[in-house]
């Protein structure tokens, strides 16, 4: 049997440390790694991050700008651009976008933008039940940074009130709605 000493205890936690080679580090304190292959209700998939204090007569209150989705490991702005923008516009918005100081925002592809679809939901919006986005705009296409292999000019948007993918002119006018992290 190999007795370890406290000395070459103590090297290999600092190691670890160092390292980010625990489980707990790796995952975060609170948050499990991302799940594609689970389907989390909505109060436990989506959880509210980067909070920014607002203050009205002399009352402060901490309001999410972002949420968290655990199944994809995605971070998405709480409440997406209610303007309308073409694609070059949308996609330099989203890359200037700061949610409490937060920068390095972008816009989803169409996997990523469609990961959010509840196809269960039978009309209107067709997010889960109990998602705590605001001002989602039913009606509507938001864009995505997926081009169109067919022409140079056009990209995929997504209808999330029927959930449709579509390939428009990069000149149309259509909302963002910006993600944090993920592969691009």
């Amino acid at each position: 049997m190999t007795r370890w000493s406290p000395l070459a205890i103590g090297i290999v936690a600092l190691g670890c440390v160092l390292t980010g080679a625990s489980r707990s580090s790796a995952q975060g304190p609170y948050y499990p790694l991302p799940a594609w292959d689970q389907t989390l209700p909505a109060d436990t998939r989506f959880v509210r991050v980067f909070f920014q204090e607002v203050c009205v007569n002399n009352r402060c209150a901490q309001l999410a700008q972002a949420i968290l989705d655990r199944e994809t490991g995605l971070v998405w702005e709480r409440s997406p651009s209610s303007l309308v923008m073409n694609w070059r516009i949308a996609q330099g918005h989203c890359a200037t976008a700061v949610h409490a100081s937060r920068m390095g925002w972008r816009l989803p592809t169409v996997a990523e933008l469609t990961s959010l679809l509840d196809p269960s939901v039978d009309f209107g919006v067709r997010l889960p039940p109990g998602h705590p986005f605001l001002n989602i705009s039913g009606e509507t296409h938001y864009w995505t940074a997926t081009p169109d292999e067919t022409s140079a000019a056009f990209h995929f948007t997504v209808d999330v009130d029927h959930p449709q993918v579509g390939s428009v002119s990069d000149s149309d006018g259509f909302f963002a709605w910006c993600v944090r992290g993920g592969a691009k």
